[in-house]
């Protein structure tokens, strides 16, 4: 049942960061419930290079779902075991961008807490795979 959920909460962290993108790139900021989305999409933080950040955590997030959906189709361990040591990635982002948000952006952002919330989850059941696999 874990792979599932794994392929579950990777597919719901990437409607999270495509939905930030398609925003991001309409030039929009999306409604926000927190008072203070708007200062964290548009800080300088928000892009490198000027590739939104939610563009490269929903390539993060779907290359989890892609891995999740092979092994629950091939039942290749490899691909569920890659999965689940990729996570230490997000998980570790998350922390800096929770960081950045609080300490020097002074705001939060709804999304990017659902982002961080969901790769602490894919972290704890990455860490769980591991053990089952192993």
């Amino acid at each position: 049942m874990t792979p599932q959920i794994f392929g579950l909460f990777s597919f719901l962290g990437l409607l999270d960061a495509a939905y930030l993108t398609f925003e991001h790139f309409l030039g929009r900021i999306p409604a926000c419930n927190i008072a203070g989305c708007e200062s964290v999409l548009t800080s300088r933080w928000a892009t490198i290079g000027g590739i939104p950040l939610a563009l490269l955590g929903a390539f993060y997030y779907l290359t989890l779902l892609l891995l999740a959906v092979f092994y629950l189709d091939q039942g290749k361990k490899p691909a569920l075991k890659l999965a689940a040591n990729l996570t230490w990635i997000g998980f570790v982002i998350s922390i800096g961008l929770i960081y950045l948000q609080v300490a020097v952006i002074g705001s939060l952002c709804l999304y990017c807490l659902i982002s961080a919330a969901i790769s602490t989850i894919l972290f704890l059941l990455g860490r769980r795979i591991k053990v089952l696999i192993d």
